[in-house]
């Protein structure tokens, strides 16, 4: 089957755009018609969705947003449950999507099982989203014929990894909206203000305090060379983006990152809830820990944690338990390896896994509470004692001349 574009008007008028798959444009224009839409223009799909195309799919994987890949892989758990065959569940999927860019990706897919693919591989062909462990998992669940639990959990893991990563975002948003705000009124009040009544002070040829004195130097200097900044501070944000994927760069800035105050423990907490929710999955998904760890290690995003859990795999490919090859490190602490040495000896490895991370979350979260509570007042008391200094600067020499006047 091919896919079609379409523009057509509803039944109340309205412009309606879209994709349909049909064998060719006749068949398209016929599906179209049983949708009630009135076709104005259908074509072929230009858009390569395959990997011999990289602009083409970069440009549809912007649009796909995780939790779009979350709701599809509960609503594909939820048919296989009812017993629906694999293909017509993906083509119900397909045709809830319609107009999305998810909706080519999702046809693909389908196509490629139908034609007798695994559906693992069918994923696969698609790495930037559906990661390995998704591909793994679904792998592992085909293999023991429970795609379906399978499926429900990668997708509790994806929808909590999601509200994680959100709530962190929104509480760290509005610190970081002050900051930007506080440099931006700076940079105005410096500019454009100060050199304005300095101007006045140095026409009346009067002694000035000291700290008008320094506010007007900071200011010209900063007037002098505001191109000059902004040109360093992009150049350093050019060169930082190009250079942050080399070997040498990365990790020098993963160890800073873990090593910030305040924020490291946040990225600690973050890493480890991450790992272990991860690993968690994977191991109900009956794949091998040292499986497992191999892939968990790709997809940890820190270079040195990723250290930590290299070594900790060989370590236990040599016959060492879990929880003796996360011991003595500063990432996993001794309540987080005592946890998991005691689902080891229960055999209930994997819900102390799920337990650990629903801890972690919530200990990330009410961090994210400390250090939003922490920043507030501080770039607030920051930028007030700035912007009193201007102030003051500004108004000591009125108060000056007030004085010589009476």
């Amino acid at each position: 089957m091919a896919i079609y574009e379409y523009k057509a008007f509803d039944g109340a008028g309205k412009i309606v755009k879209g994709i349909v798959e049909a064998d060719n444009k006749k068949n398209a224009g016929e599906e179209l018609r049983k949708k009630k839409l009135f076709v104005s223009e259908i074509k072929a799909s230009t858009d390569k969705i395959g990997f011999s195309d990289e602009v083409s799919l970069l440009k549809i994987i912007r649009k796909i947003h995780p939790r779009e890949i979350a709701v599809m892989t509960r609503q594909l758990a939820t048919l296989l449950k009812a017993g629906v065959p694999i293909v017509q569940a993906l083509s119900a999927i397909v045709d809830q999507l319609e107009g999305r860019p998810f909706q080519k990706v999702l046809i693909e897919i389908k196509e490629k099982v139908n034609q007798g693919w695994p559906l693992a591989d069918a994923f696969e062909e698609h790495p930037r989203l559906f990661g390995e462990i998704f591909v793994s998992m679904v792998r592992a669940g085909a293999a023991a014929g429970a795609l379906d639990v399978t499926l429900s959990r990668l997708s509790d893991f994806t929808e909590k990894s999601i509200a994680l990563k959100h709530k962190v975002k929104a509480e760290l948003a509005y610190p970081f909206f002050m900051i930007i705000m506080g440099v931006f009124v700076l940079g105005f009040l410096l500019s454009f203000v100060v050199p304005t009544i300095a101007k006045l002070f140095t026409e009346m040829n009067q002694k000035l305090p000291l700290p008008t004195v320094i506010l007007i130097e900071v200011s010209a200097f900063f007037k002098r060379f505001i191109w000059l900044i902004i040109i360093l501070i992009g150049a350093g944000c050019f060169l930082f983006k190009k250079n942050k994927d080399k070997k040498n760069v990365r990790d020098v800035l993963d160890k800073i990152k873990l090593r910030l105050p305040l924020f490291g423990l946040l990225m600690k907490k973050m890493i480890v809830s991450r790992f272990v929710r991860m690993l968690g999955t994977l191991l109900a998904g009956s794949i091998p820990v040292e499986k497992a760890l191999g892939i968990v290690e790709k997809v940890l995003g820190n270079t040195e944690v990723v250290g930590i859990v290299e070594k900790a795999r060989k370590e236990i490919t040599a016959g060492a338990s879990i929880s003796e090859a996360l011991k003595q490190n500063d990432i996993f602490q001794p309540i987080v390896v005592h946890m998991i040495a005691v689902g080891e000896s229960s055999g209930k490895l994997e819900e102390m896994f799920f337990y650990i991370a629903d801890t972690y979350d919530e200990e990330v979260a009410f961090a994210v509470d400390t250090l939003t509570s922490l920043l507030e007042p501080v770039i607030i008391v920051i930028m007030g004692v700035v912007v009193g200094f201007i102030v003051l600067s500004i108004l000591l020499p009125i108060f000056e001349m007030n004085q010589i006047i009476r």
